[in-house]
């Protein structure tokens, strides 16, 4: 049972004390416990609290990125 106010990592819900929660705990975007973001990606959570990121250097232009030309060099 989903509740609305219950935080469930993974649900790609960001409620409670979670900070980000992409969808999977995969620990690829988001940390595995929700509570933050691992190095070189950048997440954004819309007004629904869905949470979408980006990983630097994977040679695709994703949300919050100018650009992505495969490397980590700014």
């Amino acid at each position: 049972n989903n509740s609305v106010c219950t935080p469930i990592c993974g649900d790609n819900l960001v409620k409670g004390d979670e900070t980000c929660d992409d969808g999977s705990q995969d620990g690829i975007g988001c940390k595995m416990d929700c509570k933050g973001v691992q190095p070189n990606i950048t997440c954004v959570t819309n007004q629904q609290g869905q949470t979408e990121c980006n990983i630097c250097g994977n040679g695709k232009r994703e949300v919050g990125e100018k650009c992505d030309d495969g490397t980590q060099d700014d």
